[in-house]
């Protein structure tokens, strides 16, 4: 009897010793997760599309389109390095992916692989413009002139890109 009692007391310790590191092993990999969600191919580095709007009432601003068709962001003066930058963001989709998230903006530069934090708030109140369901107005500033790919992440989950050339 005391052979089945020593050999479960064991069998517990080894579950509840597996169970604990498979956790922290979750935990770690949730704490990596920004860093190693962007795509890192040579596409994943062009210059997002960029296009010219006149507008009487708001001057003349540019849009610039993200990776995936749900994000843009709007520009209004010219993109330089160390300069805070004015950017509205677009986010189209489902709105109860989008209502409640915490927003993220993340800039990584190319030729160093340097990591900021840009920008973050908790979206609440939903808020379209121009047919998107959220729009959110931000400076951003990145430190120094280069290939910039400003990563945008609801819930720690990558949303979508954009990639702009500082100067």
């Amino acid at each position: 009897m005391k052979k089945y009692i020593l050999l479960t007391v064991i069998v517990l310790a080894f579950g509840v010793y597996i169970s604990f590191f498979s956790d922290k092993a979750k935990e770690t990999a949730g704490e990596a997760s920004i860093d190693q969600q962007a795509p890192m191919d040579e596409d994943s580095w062009e210059e997002s599309a960029l296009f010219q709007r006149d507008d009487k009432d708001k001057g003349t601003y540019k849009i610039r389109l993200g990776s995936n068709g749900k994000l843009a962001a709007m520009e209004f003066e010219p993109v330089k390095a160390d300069t805070p930058l004015k950017y509205m963001w677009l986010f189209w989709g489902d709105k109860e992916d989008i209502k409640d998230s915490s927003l993220k903006i993340i800039g990584r530069h190319k030729e160093s692989m340097q990591m900021e934090t840009l920008f973050e708030q908790q979206l609440s109140h939903l808020a379209g413009i121009y047919g998107a369901v959220h729009h959110i107005p931000s400076n951003v500033t990145l430190p120094h002139e280069g290939v910039w790919r400003l990563e945008v992440y609801m819930d720690e989950e990558l949303y979508g890109y954009i990639v702009i050339q500082t100067k």
